[in-house]
């Protein structure tokens, strides 16, 4: 007899749960989370059961509440459409709950059960849910039901393919990332991405994997949207250049959760950044989103030696190459300044930080294309050597050559006037240099290396 009942429950349709009230099916969902908190593992074998019967529930709410949308649409805001509120309101509760609860079931059982065969009916019951999910995270202070089961789904190796056979649910996903999104809800997005990138957290952050994964694709597939959400969130919050400012307001749980977003959301963008350039395409709209991010990532570099900013300048000398020497250029300037000091303090004093500026710096030169760029990334590495038989002191064996060269006369091999100029112009003509912008780098390493911590130079010279 129970047997028998367990075997119709799991057949149980739609329309045959509409003729149970609404608040019995409420109290079965509530009922299934003590469920499977206190008696876990001992169900397993009900779980196929209690998958469909989930999954039905899912469906009619689903149902009743679109035929509510037409109908509503139908009769133009007609009050007939709004006579039954508390039911609606009822019912969108339980298809919140039945999110939950499915949640909970994969979360429990991901790893044993495999629940692929069942993705089709999953994503046609929420089919409607997953296209609406951008609007209702907008100015949300908490993740909705379904961002929280994709992000069940995204934690777990296993349970990934799910999130294939639904390209809208990631394309979803990736249209939360706007201007309006709450903190809460963006921290739920980040941990559905991070996830993704690394495969259900199994693949080690600073490894890149020699194949791709199945999440790995699935980003990689919608990368430019992601690009282009992560452009327009950063812009509406005018963050780009000072990301850290919004930390030092607010209270210290507030500070707190803005620190850890800040570094997952950099964490992000940094690996996305070396899926894209891994990828074997370079069609131009491939290009087109290197630029955007290097566009995104430049500006967050800054006058220390964090180790975010070390994860930061990987990227960026990565990305370099790929640019257009044109929009390769536009972050010349500003990587160089990283070079010098930072006004009236010591600039980056670390040496891997150093040697990584000043190496994407030199991959900006070589795509300029001049015939001096090789002699002044030769001379800006010199500045910026490390010793390899003491610990972060410089190469003076290629440094002090460097230097005194600079400070030769015009016509001497590896002067200013002399890497400014090109083979074809006058070194006596000083109206026809080359562009020296290109002896940024040099200029504020030099005012690396003279600065003093009683003061600049100048003013301690006197």
């Amino acid at each position: 007899m129970l047997d028998d009942i367990i075997s119709a429950s799991g057949t149980i349709t739609a329309s045959e749960l509409a003729a149970i009230p609404c608040k019995r099916q409420e109290g079965f969902l509530n009922l299934l989370s003590d469920v499977i908190t206190q008696i876990g593992f001992g169900i397993e074998k009900f779980v196929p059961t209690l998958t469909s019967l989930l999954l039905a529930i899912c469906e009619q709410a689903e149902e009743v509440l679109v035929n509510n949308i037409k109908l509503l649409s139908m009769k133009d805001g007609d009050e007939d459409g709004y006579n039954d509120a508390a039911t609606l309101s009822r019912i969108g509760k339980i298809r919140s709950l039945c999110f939950l609860r499915i949640a909970d079931v994969l979360n429990k059982f991901g790893s044993t059960i495999d629940f692929c065969a069942r993705g089709c009916r999953l994503w046609k019951a929420m089919r409607t849910s997953v296209d609406a999910l951008p609007n209702t995270v907008i100015n949300a202070d908490n993740a909705p039901s379904l961002l929280q089961l994709i992000e069940k789904i995204s934690s777990n190796r296993s349970l990934i393919p799910l999130l294939e056979q639904s390209d809208e649910s990631v394309v979803a996903v990736f249209k939360c990332i706007a201007g309006t999104t709450r903190s809460n809800v963006m921290s739920c997005v980040l941990k559905i991405i991070d996830g993704l990138l690394t495969d259900g957290g199994t693949l080690d952050k600073d490894e890149p994997s020699c194949t791709k994964t199945t999440g790995q694709n699935l980003v990689l597939k919608n990368i430019h949207l992601l690009i282009s959400q992560f452009t327009i969130r950063l812009k509406d919050e005018a963050q780009i250049a000072n990301l850290d400012d919004e930390i030092l307001s607010g209270s210290n749980s507030s500070k707190r959760t803005k620190v850890q977003h800040h570094g997952l959301q950099l964490n992000i963008l940094c690996r996305v950044s070396e899926l894209l350039v891994s990828a074997e395409e370079t069609a131009d709209h491939h290009v087109k989103t290197m630029e955007d991010l290097c566009k995104l990532l430049t500006p967050l570099l800054k006058f220390d030696s964090h180790p975010s900013q070390l994860e930061l300048l990987r990227t960026i000398k990565s990305l370099v190459p790929k640019l257009s020497a044109d929009d390769a250029f536009l972050h010349y300037q500003g990587l160089s300044k990283l070079l010098g000091p930072n006004k009236n303090e010591i600039g980056i004093q670390s040496k891997e930080h150093r040697q990584l500026l000043s190496d994407a710096v030199g991959a900006i030169c070589c795509l300029q294309g001049t015939a001096k760029t090789g002699s002044i990334i030769d001379a800006l590495q010199g500045l910026n050597s490390v010793s390899t038989s003491y610990v972060d002191e410089h190469n003076f064996d290629k440094l002090l050559p460097v230097i005194n060269a600079l400070g030769t006369s015009s016509d001497s091999q590896g002067s200013w006037l002399q890497l400014a100029c090109s083979e074809s112009e006058s070194l006596m003509k000083v109206s026809q240099c080359g562009d020296p912008r290109l002896l940024l780098p040099l200029v504020y390493t030099c005012f690396h290396l003279l600065y003093d911590q009683d003061g600049v130079v100048s003013r301690a010279a006197n």
